[in-house]
């Protein structure tokens, strides 16, 4: 089974209107960019993030996963959450024991979606 992690934009321009199923996300120059919706084979855990650029860096936060929209967005960590530097309309690909990492650290962050997270991993990992 194939994970996917897919990019919402700045975190300072969307986190606020964040909901379950994005349709769009708005670019810096205010333009609605589309999220292309999975393709109708995936079974696998989608991953959202964001950047937050408000340092001058850009620092990729995971903001939601699946429909669970994280209340503490988890900092990513490449080495251990996977090469998704590259995220295009499809969503990277990202393998099991990164998908494992984030989820964990997902619930470690936010304790009260803690079970909603275990019960979709267990369900789809």
């Amino acid at each position: 089974m194939k994970h996917r992690m897919r990019y919402l934009g700045r975190f300072e321009i969307n986190h606020k209107e964040l909901q379950a199923d994005p349709k769009y996300y708005s670019s810096p120059e205010n333009n609605q960019v589309p999220v292309t919706p999975p393709p109708s084979y995936f079974n696998g855990i989608m991953f959202y993030m964001m950047e937050d650029v408000r340092n001058g860096k850009a620092e990729p936060l995971l903001v939601m996963i699946s429909d669970i929209i994280l209340q503490n967005p988890v900092p990513i960590d490449y080495s251990r959450h996977g090469r998704c530097k590259r995220v295009g309309p499809e969503g990277a690909k990202i393998n099991y024991q990164s998908a494992v990492n984030l989820l964990n650290d997902a619930i470690r962050l936010n304790p009260t979606e803690g079970n909603r997270i275990k019960k979709l991993g267990w369900e789809l990992l």
